[in-house]
C-alpha cells in the first residue's frame, strides 16, 4: 500500500510577516501571509498552516489567520499560542465546520 503524498506549507509568522530563519533564528522577512496563502493555494497545496513563533505572547495574535483564510479554498491550520478552541473562536479566527 503507499501513502498518499500531500503538499502543506506552513507560513511562520511574527507580527504581521512570514519570516524564515534556521530553527527560529536569523529570522527575516519573507512576505504577506495573504499572498502567500493565495498563491499556495493557486498552485494546488493540499493545506495550510499559519503559526505564529512570536511566542511567549498572551493572547496570540490572528489576524493573519483571519485575512489569510478568506483568500484560500483548502483547509488552513493555525499554531502557536492557541490553547483552546474557545481562544480561537472567541477572537474570529478559527470557524467550526
Amino acid at each position: 500500500m503507499s501513502l498518499a503524498r500531500r503538499i502543506i506549507p506552513c507560513l511562520d509568522t511574527d507580527g504581521e510577516r512570514v519570516v524564515k530563519g534556521v530553527n527560529f533564528v536569523g529570522l527575516r522577512d519573507a512576505g504577506d501571509p495573504v499572498a502567500l496563502a493565495a498563491r499556495y493555494n493557486a498552485e494546488g497545496a493540499d493545506e495550510l498552516v499559519v503559526l505564529d513563533i512570536a511566542l511567549p505572547r498572551s493572547p496570540p495574535t490572528f489576524s493573519n489567520i483571519r485575512r489569510s483564510r478568506g483568500g484560500v479554498a483548502i483547509p488552513l491550520t493555525a499554531g502557536g499560542g492557541i490553547r483552546t478552541l474557545e481562544d480561537g473562536s472567541r477572537r474570529g479566527a478559527c470557524r467550526r465546520g
